[in-house]
């Protein structure tokens, strides 16, 4: 069964995952300088609030 609220895009040697949940985006990556790049596209086109790291999810740590 796929996940629609999980998303990846690679670029070369990084990847970062998108998952969505309700009207929160999270996203998980191994490339500060990939992950600013798409912050700052989103950004440009959404109203976005980066609430910093997620150290508990859904209970979760």
């Amino acid at each position: 069964m796929a996940n629609h609220n999980v998303y990846r895009l690679n670029s070369s040697s990084s990847f970062i995952f998108f998952i969505l949940y309700m009207d929160d985006i999270m996203l998980a990556n191994n490339s500060h300088l990939l992950l600013d790049n798409i912050k700052n596209q989103l950004h440009s086109c959404f109203l976005l609030f980066d609430l910093g790291n997620v150290y508990h999810m859904l209970c979760l740590q």
